[in-house]
């Protein structure tokens, strides 16, 4: 993988070894002073299609300058010829230096011969848009959620619902693992949906992320069923009339345990 901050110190030490300001970099590579300014300060890459010219300039080899084995540096060499083909794995290392668009370009060609796996896809995902990335997600498909949770924080909402649909309440490590990227709407028609069957360990994963309403509504289920034992960890998140209810079961059963627990919250 690439480190940003190392490369940004062997361009800044290139350039000063051949006694050049910023300015004068820029000019030489077509490029903005700002840009070289960023290069040297870590906060982006130069495209892959100036390395060549870059190295160039401050008379560096490709290794010199990625600070990278051999290995690697002639992956660089390989992927500034159009033609070249790369694997998953070889896309996947040089994408953070590949613009998007080609990024996009070699994936399709690589599609054509060989389905990416979930591996290489989650190597990719930060360097791909929503529609691509839920593509790939929908030609792979998997009934196991766990499979993709590296991939959560890059699906857009659609392909989240579609996953999200396949949990069923026998897995809430699953739904646990979801619901911090789903729309509450989204989360909550999915918890509705299984409103009979949630276990109290799924109901603690999600309190976090349902509306006040939708958990009064299941924790309600479960007083209807006089089950009552352990809701302590959900008693911050239900409304006081919902407290109020627990509570009074409770005295009802002349159970009075539990209810100094319960009363700073009611």
């Amino acid at each position: 993988m690439f480190n940003t901050v190392e490369i940004a110190k062997h361009i800044r030490q290139a350039r000063i070894d051949k006694n050049m300001t910023q300015m004068q970099l820029a000019d030489a590579m077509s490029v903005s002073y700002q840009a070289v300014s960023n290069w040297e300060r870590g906060n982006s890459m130069p495209d892959i299609s100036k390395l060549e010219d870059l190295c160039q300039v401050l008379e560096i080899s490709i290794s010199d300058l990625l600070g990278m084995e051999t290995q690697t540096s002639g992956l660089v060499s390989k992927v500034m010829q159009e033609e070249a083909e790369l694997t998953p794995e070889e896309l996947a290392e040089l994408a953070p230096v590949l613009p998007p668009d080609q990024v996009k370009e070699r994936i399709e060609e690589s599609q054509k011969k060989q389905k990416l796996n979930l591996s290489a896809i989650v190597g990719l995902a930060p360097f791909l848009d929503d529609d691509t990335l839920d593509e790939l997600v929908e030609d792979v498909g998997t009934d196991n959620l766990g499979e993709v949770v590296a991939l959560l924080p890059f699906l857009s909402d659609r392909t989240l619902e579609k996953l999200a649909d396949r949990v069923t309440p026998e897995k809430p490590e699953q739904i646990a693992a979801i619901a911090p990227f789903m729309r509450k709407q989204a989360l909550e028609k999915l918890v509705c949906r299984y409103s009979d069957d949630w276990k109290k360990d799924s109901l603690m994963a999600l309190a976090p992320f349902l509306s006040g309403g939708t958990l009064d509504m299941l924790v309600e289920k479960y007083l209807e069923k006089g089950m009552m034992e352990d809701l302590e960890s959900l008693y911050p998140f239900l409304s006081k009339s919902t407290l109020r209810k627990i509570a009074k079961k409770r005295m009802e059963r002349q159970n009075l345990e539990g209810l100094g627990e319960i009363m700073p919250f009611v």
